[in-house]
């Protein structure tokens, strides 16, 4: 299959002012977005958060923070030249809307943690496969642990009680193998599966472990070695055989604290490794099915400059620090120390002092995230401290409290200098640098930049959106935009995108689907005996997700059949059904979870009331009963919780009037988590303004 994937960056922003709120934060990113559109012909997305442009990405406002998706691609040259496409385009919105001043211009930064909140943000990957997770996951694991030897954006660990370098900080924020959550509890695999296209052959791998990075060389191997590896998952290789860890997590951790690409890994089979060693393995797979069909045309080059940088990093890591981030900041950091008068080892020996001080003051407390150590110097604290013993602690490790001030200023000096490396524009560190010649990070035939903030690739779907997104900009009224569609509200037509490679797509009718068999399922004997409740149910939703609907069926039958959290398999069916447009079985099942609601957790009740407004609307009757339900059951506690009604949510838009539409995405997003309560009160038929009736 041919290669497509695409990057979604995460940028930092801080409004002008003194002490921006969340707020000034969020309208700043809104209004650079708002700049973006009036430059670069665009359509607004169908969920209503943010625009889709005519090179094929989205620009968007997400969880307080700006974003851009570039547009599907399929080399890794495409990659960098659409991620810096999107630098680009912040660049070019800033300086419309401000001009040369500094009065009232936000700062943004391509950067991966805030020290301070202990906040992370960073690079999504989304990549095109045609096999299930569960079968890739364990296969990819040992890539995406070990490639951070060159994908790490740098930095530091931002749970040390003081100051320690880091290849990857964010790799410190990955606390599972796997996990479904992208705020918290993250995984180095993320299984949330929105697979964007239809069909079981058209899976989608998301991916939140990455670092947002400024070098074009760390940019294109860390698509180029990751598809690579998937491609070869995809043909029926193995291309991390021998390789399970022990430890994926406590592994991933210690390569990203490792600078010196030494540190060894447990191995499940018994013996250890290191990053390097991992990483040659995998390469030494690559190159010798390079020529096999299902891999990239451009594996060969990929696997030259893969190795390439190996090599490098194995005869002196020191040896990256004009083309990798984390090397390049490393040595950056060095001057900062040296300016103060001070060493990583000297930093080592306050980091250490620190923790040893937390540990006598709070015993009680373990110490993952210890205290901001400024605290330190307020007065209280400070008593507190020294009666504690911190000066004898500091005095066993070389220190005295009375250098606490200046380390403090080190720190302070460390972290600003590692915030305005990947800032965009002429202040950032980075491209200062770059200027000035004194890095070797750009590669070749990443072709025209400036070109791609209006061009979308042309060997992707993006095409076919970006084309049409440019002949609709000029009166956009009653249009809007996915990945997978563009949408006519006023003539009730679409633009069909589920097909990736599609070289070109015609307006038709949206029209309901008809009411399909289920295709058979690939347990004609059963799902297998070792498999419990949990398990098949969470099999049921992969299965569903990627399209394999008549698994999902089958083994949500035997749930069934053994009673099993009835009210929640019952929404599960109905859920499946909707698929299908069998509305009498939908109907059914709905009807069966809410009298059997008593026994539901609040979250499957709001699920349920969720699925009876969306049928009414179906029906074209009253929906206000059910919406007044929901708000008292929401209103009682916070019954909120993660749902992949994804495959559902695109077919909404062919299934309901617009008003219709936008209650029950605007419904679903408050039901599922993603945002508070307080986002419905904007609408009269949850304020009881106006009812919703008329919306049917």
């Amino acid at each position: 299959m041919k290669p497509l994937f695409g990057l979604e960056h995460e940028y930092g922003l801080v409004a002008a002012g003194e002490a921006p709120s969340i707020e000034d934060n969020v309208f700043a990113a809104a209004s650079l977005v708002d700049s973006i559109e009036r430059a670069v012909p665009a359509l607004p997305a169908d969920n209503g958060a943010g625009v889709f442009l005519a090179n094929g990405a989205r620009a968007y406002v997400d969880a307080a923070h700006l974003e851009i998706a570039t547009p599907e691609v399929s080399d890794p040259w495409e990659a960098v030249r659409y991620a810096l496409a999107g630098d680009r385009m912040i660049e070019q919105a800033i300086d419309r809307r401000f001009g040369a001043r500094d009065e009232g211009r936000p700062r943004v930064f391509k950067g991966n943690v805030d020290y301070l909140g202990r906040e992370t943000w960073g690079c999504h990957e989304s990549f095109l496969l045609s096999r299930r997770l569960w079968e890739v996951s364990p296969r990819l694991i040992p890539h995406l642990v070990s490639r951070i030897l060159y994908t790490g954006g740098g930095g530091f660990d931002p749970f040390s009680a003081g100051v320690t370098f880091a290849v990857s900080p964010r790799a410190l924020f990955m606390h599972h193998p796997e996990s479904s959550s992208s705020m918290d509890c993250r995984g180095i695999v993320h299984t949330k599966d929105e697979p964007l296209s239809r069909g079981s052959a058209h899976r989608r791998l998301h991916l939140i472990c990455g670092e947002s990075l400024c070098s074009e060389r760390a940019m294109w191997l860390k698509s180029a070695t990751t598809v690579i590896v998937l491609a070869m998952i995809d043909g029926g290789l193995e291309p991390a055989a021998g390789l399970g860890l022990a430890d994926p997590v406590g592994t991933f951790h210690a390569f990203a604290r490792d600078p010196d690409c030494r540190a060894e890994a447990r191995l499940a089979s018994g013996g250890s490794t290191t990053a390097l060693e991992m990483q040659r393995r995998i390469l030494e797979v690559a190159e010798t099915h390079a020529d096999e069909p299902f891999m990239p045309d451009w594996t060969a080059p990929a696997c030259r400059e893969w190795r390439a940088v190996l090599d490098e990093l194995s005869r002196d890591p020191r040896s990256t620090a004009r083309s990798l981030d984390w090397a390049i900041k490393r040595a950056l950091f060095e001057r900062v120390l040296a300016r103060h008068g001070a060493d990583w080892e000297s930093a080592a020996a306050w980091t250490d002092a620190l923790l040893a001080v937390w540990r006598t003051m709070i015993p009680e407390r373990p110490l993952t995230e210890p205290p901001d150590p400024g605290i330190l110097l307020e007065a209280d604290v400070e008593v507190q401290a020294r009666a504690a013993g911190a000066d004898a602690i500091l005095r066993q490790r070389g220190l005295e409290w009375s250098d606490l001030p200046r380390f403090l200023a080190l720190r302070r000096a460390l972290f600003e200098c590692d915030l305005r490396f990947g800032e965009l524009g002429e202040r950032g560190v980075f491209a200062d640098l770059d200027r000035a010649g004194v890095l070797t990070h750009h590669m070749a035939d990443v072709g025209n930049v400036s070109a791609a903030v209006l061009e979308p690739p042309s060997t992707t779907r993006a095409r076919v959106r970006g084309e049409a997104i440019r002949d609709l900009a000029a009166s956009p009224r009653g249009y809007t935009c996915d990945w997978n569609r563009v949408v006519s509200t006023a003539s009730n037509t679409w633009l069909d995108l589920n097909e990736p490679f599609a070289p070109e797509a015609t307006w038709q009718p949206l029209h309901k689907p008809s009411d399909a068999a289920l295709p058979p399922p690939t347990f004609p004997e059963g799902p297998p005996a070792d498999w419990g409740p949990y398990s098949r149910r969470e099999q049921a939703r992969l299965c569903f997700l990627d399209g394999s609907l008549g698994d999902a069926e089958q083994l949500l039958q035997t749930l069934l059949a053994e009673e099993f959290e009835l009210p929640s398999t019952h929404c599960h069916l109905a859920r499946l059904y909707l698929k299908t447009w069998n509305l009498e079985r939908v109907r059914q099942h709905v009807a069966q979870a809410w009298e059997l609601r008593a026994e539901a957790p609040g979250y499957v009740v709001a699920r349920t009331l969720w699925l009876q407004i969306l049928v009414a609307n179906l029906d074209s009757r009253d929906p206000q009963p059910w919406i007044d339900r929901l708000k008292a059951h929401l209103g009682g506690s916070s019954h909120q919780c993660l749902w992949s009604m994804e495959p559902v949510l695109d077919d909404l838009a062919e299934w309901l009037e617009l008003p219709a539409l936008a209650m029950m995405l605007s419904l679903y997003r408050v039901v599922s988590g993603t945002d508070e309560l307080s986002a419905l009160e904007k609408y009269d038929w949850w304020t009881g303004a106006g009812q919703a009736h008329a919306l049917a």
